[in-house]
Order: structure tokens, then C-alpha cells, then sequence
């Protein structure tokens, strides 16, 4: 009878030990910290940012964060941490601080390199082999990081080169680095008519984010809009200028916010009047925003 007490016993600590494993371990500590120590084996960093009232993240907490195969792949390749975006005040480091101002919706998942910027993004609700897949995409992309570091020790005597610039931006768009100010070299190197074109107004929606760039300017302004979208076999293009001008408008007035920068908050709530065709409601987005700044 002890025999057979002692075997359940191990058994239930050996089960338990098991279910402990299968699902994916989120560390506390905070991302700065999760670096440092993934500098020692080498290993990426996943960060799950959620919320308290999210319920797809609730059902991945469930499912796929508890399958076999998912938490064995994640827990051997990253350092994984969550960030929430109702709470974690406590973390404030300049990863953070960015990660949450560019996280517009929840679940969002961030692959990090090991000096923090961001190799792969992805989100929404994913089944175990579609998160098997966003991190085996995530690795891949640590390749081409690699390639990025290489090719910024080029770029100054590159700027002139339309073909360099050009690969360089859809390789740090495939590591989410911020192309803004490579794409106002591009576009020195053109003419005006140049820029109209599909393909240029394609790499302008792709790359541009700033709200005082010579990308932004072309793609908000109605005219251009209209001449594009007359000579162009590309029926929705002229829509994707508006939205992606109304996408940076949006981007810029939640950094003004973040960062108390009233220049930014000015123009951008300058630009909203402008190019919003519902003026009604960019006035009722611009009042709100000016709510969230002054808190």
C-alpha cells in the first residue's frame, strides 16, 4: 500500500511538472533585463502585449499558449515577456514606452534582436501552427537584421543611389525600423512628375510616417490625389493615399500625446482638418485628442 502511495505520488508531481512545461513561460522581469540575459544563449525576445479585457488573448492564454509544440518552440528559441497594456506601469524603459506607443490593438506580438529593435510583427488571434509560423518567420528575419546592420554603415555614401535606398527601405520594413527619413532622400532624387507615379506613391504609403515628411505632403494633398488616381489602372489607389495620410495623422497625434510634444500635436491637428473629408468628425477627434494631452 506505501508502494503504491509513494508511485501516485510521483506520478502527480511528474504530471504536474509536465503541465507546468507545456505552455509558454512569460518572465517578470523587464525587457532591458530579458535582453541582457538573452545575450548569454543567443536567444530572441517575444513579447505578447495584451489586456486585462481582452478575450481572443484570454482564449490564446488557453489554447494555443498551452500546446505542446508551441511553448516547447517558444520557450527554446525566446526570452518571453508580456506586456499589458492596462497595466505593467512599473515598466517604463524606452522598449516599453515604444512598444505600447505603436500598439494600436490587442493580442500584438513583437519579435525583439538583442540591441531591441523590432525583427517581426504580427497579431490577432493565431491557432498553434499559425503562432508555430510567426515564430519561425520571426528567426528568419533575424537574417535579414543582419543585412539591415551592413547596409546603415553604407547609407551615408549611398543617399544618391535610387536603387540602394530603395532595397534598404523594404529590408527595414521587413524588421519594422522606421524608413521616414531614407524616403525623403528617395524622393530628392526625383522630379515631381516621378513621384506621382504608382510605383513611387506605393513606396510612399509603405514607408512614410512622419507628418512633416515630403512623402506625407504628396499623398495628403487632394489634387495629387485626384491625378494619380485619373491615370492610374489601380482603382483603389487613390483611397489608399487618403487613408494611409489619415493613418499618419493618427500615428503622429498618439506620439504628441505620449511625448507632451505640442508642435506635433499642432499640426497634426492642423492636418486633420485639412484632409479628413468628414470635418465634423476631425474636429470631435480633434477635442479628444486635446482631452489626452492635457491629462
Amino acid at each position: 500500500m506505501k508502494n503504491i502511495l509513494t508511485f501516485l505520488v510521483f506520478f502527480l508531481f511528474i504530471f504536474q511538472v509536465q503541465a507546468q512545461t507545456r505552455e509558454i513561460k512569460f518572465s517578470n522581469l523587464d525587457i532591458p533585463s530579458l535582453i541582457e540575459i538573452a545575450k548569454t544563449s543567443n536567444k530572441l525576445i517575444f513579447i505578447d502585449v495584451t489586456a486585462t479585457w481582452c478575450k481572443p488573448c484570454k482564449e490564446m492564454e488557453i489554447t494555443t499558449f498551452k500546446d505542446s509544440a508551441v511553448s516547447a518552440f517558444y520557450n527554446k528559441s525566446f526570452m518571453c515577456k508580456k506586456v499589458y497594456l492596462d497595466r505593467d506601469s512599473i515598466y517604463n524603459d524606452s522598449i516599453s514606452q515604444k512598444i505600447r506607443n505603436k500598439t494600436t490593438g490587442v493580442p500584438r506580438f513583437y519579435f525583439l534582436a538583442l540591441n531591441g529593435n523590432t525583427i517581426h510583427m504580427n497579431g490577432g488571434l493565431k491557432t498553434s501552427i499559425e503562432f508555430l509560423k510567426m515564430g519561425e518567420k520571426a528567426i528568419a528575419s533575424r537574417n535579414i537584421q543582419s543585412i539591415v546592420e551592413k547596409m546603415s554603415k553604407q547609407y551615408a555614401d549611398n543617399k544618391n543611389v535610387k536603387s540602394f535606398l530603395k532595397e534598404y527601405m523594404i529590408l527595414r520594413n521587413k524588421v519594422d525600423l522606421d524608413n521616414s527619413v531614407i524616403l525623403g532622400d528617395f524622393l530628392q532624387l526625383l522630379s515631381e512628375d516621378e513621384c506621382l507615379n504608382d510605383s513611387i506613391i506605393n513606396i510612399i504609403i509603405q514607408n512614410e510616417g512622419c507628418i512633416f515628411g515630403k512623402g506625407y505632403s504628396i499623398i495628403s494633398n487632394e489634387q495629387n490625389r485626384v491625378f494619380v488616381q485619373k491615370k492610374s489602372t489601380n482603382q483603389m489607389i487613390g483611397y489608399n493615399m487618403y487613408k494611409a495620410s489619415l493613418d499618419i495623422i493618427s500615428k503622429n497625434m498618439h506620439e504628441s500625446i505620449n511625448t507632451k510634444n505640442r508642435e506635433l500635436l499642432e499640426k497634426c491637428m492642423s492636418e486633420n482638418l485639412r484632409v479628413r473629408q468628414d470635418k465634423d468628425n476631425a474636429k470631435k477627434i480633434n477635442e479628444f485628442v486635446v482631452k489626452e494631452f492635457l491629462k
